[in-house]
């Protein structure tokens, strides 16, 4: 009897959840081993090829030995990293709520009108309820970029200054290192 994708036998449930259990802890790794290869591509690898103006593997290639060497500076990295993405993930995710209450206030009341006057059984009626619910929509997409934009672009700068620290011949905003540094402008 098939119970489970790789399991054939009769007493299928123990062995099915015996191959899940088995599975799970692999599907962990790769998980996890993905989100390093994505996130170091992204933070590191892209700006070493728009430094050299070279492909992914181009990239890969000057970033390995780096890696390789100063292996604990990069694995600091991702778990600073992860804390901090976790961290402001629940900031942004707690301002975008609190300001999605806050725009929704005028829309609601908008709706309400809309609902009272022209009753949401009218073409015309459902007609206006969709378009409050779809300019809610936008005004919600608007509000997260204006509170995403900026954690992403801080945590970016995070990753440039950290790969700047750990190579400096991959520094690709040494202006701005030197700036930051003493506290000045870099403008």
């Amino acid at each position: 009897m098939f119970l489970g994708p790789l399991v054939f036998d009769a007493g299928g449930q123990v062995a099915s959840v015996g191959v899940f259990l088995l599975g799970l802890p692999v599907l962990v790794l790769v998980g996890v081993l993905y989100a390093l290869v994505s996130g170091f591509t992204t933070v590191f690898v892209v700006p070493l090829m728009i430094q050299r103006d070279s492909g992914v593997l181009a990239g890969w290639r000057r970033l390995w030995p780096s890696v390789r060497s100063e292996w604990q500076q990069y694995l600091a990295y991702a778990v600073v990293s992860f804390l901090l993405t976790v961290g402001l993930g629940f900031v942004v995710s707690l301002a975008v709520g609190l300001g999605a209450l806050v725009v929704a206030v005028p829309f609601a009341i908008v709706g309400a009108v809309v609902y009272l006057t022209l009753s949401a059984s009218s073409t015309v009626g459902l007609v206006l309820l969709g378009l409050v619910a779809v300019l809610f929509a936008l005004a919600l997409v608007v509000l997260w970029a204006l509170v995403q934009v900026p954690v992403v672009t801080y945590l970016r700068y995070y990753a440039l200054l950290v790969l700047g620290d750990i190579e400096p011949a991959f520094d690709i905003i040494p202006e701005r290192r030197e700036a930051a540094r003493s506290g000045e402008d870099p403008e």
